[in-house]
């Protein structure tokens, strides 16, 4: 299966289940989906087992040694659950679950601030919110 999401986003999976009267996507097979998020944005990529979205709720769930790739940030953990924005245009929450390792790179790195890395059994992100463009 190949798919496109919003503006820039592709994806291919081994096979998709959508059901219309509860707005839920299930991609199966080792799914991967990469582009940006937004025109001239940093590179976005996640690969996990299976992904599914519940658009009511606007929650992604990928699980499966999941691996999530923005710029030059990475997070691995055996489940990720993002939150989106009302628009499902930029995550508000992350929830990372078993096995979770990463880094977050800073912009403008040196030597003196290198990149953050951590590791542990659960890591949980809140995103700021992003400013409406007027």
């Amino acid at each position: 299966v190949q798919l496109g999401f919003g503006r820039g986003v592709e994806g291919r999976a081994t096979g998709l289940r959508y059901d219309a009267a509860s707005d839920r996507f299930q991609l199966k097979g080792r799914v991967h989906i990469a582009g940006t998020a937004e025109p001239g944005g940093p590179a976005l990529a996640l690969e996990a087992g299976s992904v599914n979205y519940d658009r009511v709720v606007r929650l992604l769930r990928a699980v499966g040694n999941v691996t999530l790739a923005h710029g030059a940030d990475l997070l691995s953990a055996r489940a990720i659950d993002l939150i989106l924005d009302p628009a499902e245009s930029a995550p508000r929450q992350a929830i990372a679950r078993g096995e979770v390792t990463g880094r977050i790179v800073p912009e403008g790195t040196t030597a003196a601030s290198p990149p953050v890395r951590f590791e542990g059994g659960r890591l949980e992100v809140e995103f700021p919110k992003q400013a409406k463009a007027e």
